[in-house]
Protein backbone atom coordinates (compact mmCIF):
# COMPACT_ATOMS: atom_id res chain seq x y z
CA UNK A 1 0.00 0.00 0.00
CA UNK A 2 1.42 3.36 -1.03
CA UNK A 3 -0.17 6.56 0.28
CA UNK A 4 -3.16 4.52 1.44
CA UNK A 5 -3.89 3.17 -2.08
CA UNK A 6 -3.84 -0.64 -2.44
CA UNK A 7 -1.41 -2.12 -4.98
CA UNK A 8 -4.21 -3.94 -6.82
CA UNK A 9 -6.10 -0.68 -7.37
CA UNK A 10 -3.00 1.09 -8.67
CA UNK A 11 -2.30 -1.85 -10.98
CA UNK A 12 -5.90 -1.74 -12.25
CA UNK A 13 -5.73 2.03 -12.85
CA UNK A 14 -2.36 1.86 -14.61
CA UNK A 15 -3.46 -1.07 -16.78
CA UNK A 16 -6.71 0.65 -17.73
CA UNK A 17 -4.88 3.89 -18.51
CA UNK A 18 -2.42 2.09 -20.80
CA UNK A 19 -5.21 0.15 -22.51
CA UNK A 20 -7.30 3.27 -22.99
CA UNK A 21 -4.34 5.18 -24.44
CA UNK A 22 -3.64 2.31 -26.86
CA UNK A 23 -7.30 2.19 -27.95
CA UNK A 24 -7.36 5.92 -28.61
CA UNK A 25 -4.14 5.74 -30.66
CA UNK A 26 -5.46 2.76 -32.65
CA UNK A 27 -8.80 4.51 -33.31
CA UNK A 28 -7.08 7.74 -34.36
CA UNK A 29 -4.75 5.82 -36.68
CA UNK A 30 -7.64 3.86 -38.21
CA UNK A 31 -9.67 7.01 -38.86
CA UNK A 32 -6.64 8.82 -40.32
CA UNK A 33 -5.87 5.89 -42.65
CA UNK A 34 -9.53 5.67 -43.72
CA UNK A 35 -9.62 9.41 -44.47
CA UNK A 36 -6.39 9.30 -46.47
CA UNK A 37 -7.44 6.24 -48.51
CA UNK A 38 -8.88 7.16 -51.88
CA UNK A 39 -9.21 10.88 -51.13
CA UNK A 40 -12.11 10.39 -48.70
CA UNK A 41 -10.81 13.04 -46.33
CA UNK A 42 -10.51 15.62 -49.08
CA UNK A 43 -14.00 14.76 -50.33
CA UNK A 44 -15.50 15.03 -46.84
CA UNK A 45 -13.76 18.37 -46.23
CA UNK A 46 -14.88 19.64 -49.64
CA UNK A 47 -18.49 18.57 -49.05
CA UNK A 48 -18.45 20.16 -45.59
CA UNK A 49 -17.10 23.44 -46.99
CA UNK A 50 -19.73 23.43 -49.76
CA UNK A 51 -22.50 22.82 -47.20
CA UNK A 52 -21.26 25.68 -45.01
CA UNK A 53 -21.05 27.99 -48.04
CA UNK A 54 -24.59 27.08 -49.09
CA UNK A 55 -25.87 27.72 -45.56
CA UNK A 56 -24.13 31.10 -45.48
CA UNK A 57 -25.62 32.09 -48.85
CA UNK A 58 -29.11 30.99 -47.74
CA UNK A 59 -28.88 32.97 -44.51
CA UNK A 60 -27.57 35.99 -46.41
CA UNK A 61 -30.57 35.87 -48.77
CA UNK A 62 -33.12 35.40 -45.96
CA UNK A 63 -31.80 37.95 -43.44
CA UNK A 64 -31.40 41.41 -44.90
CA UNK A 65 -29.25 44.13 -43.45
CA UNK A 66 -31.30 47.05 -42.07
CA UNK A 67 -29.80 49.51 -44.55
CA UNK A 68 -30.64 47.41 -47.64
CA UNK A 69 -33.78 48.27 -49.59
CA UNK A 70 -36.72 45.91 -49.05
CA UNK A 71 -36.85 44.91 -52.73
CA UNK A 72 -33.19 43.75 -52.68
CA UNK A 73 -31.96 46.18 -55.31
Amino acid sequence: MKNGIPFAYRLYRDTWSALHFALVVIAFTAVAMWLLDGGRGLQIASDFWLTLSNMQQTITRVIRFPWEPADGS
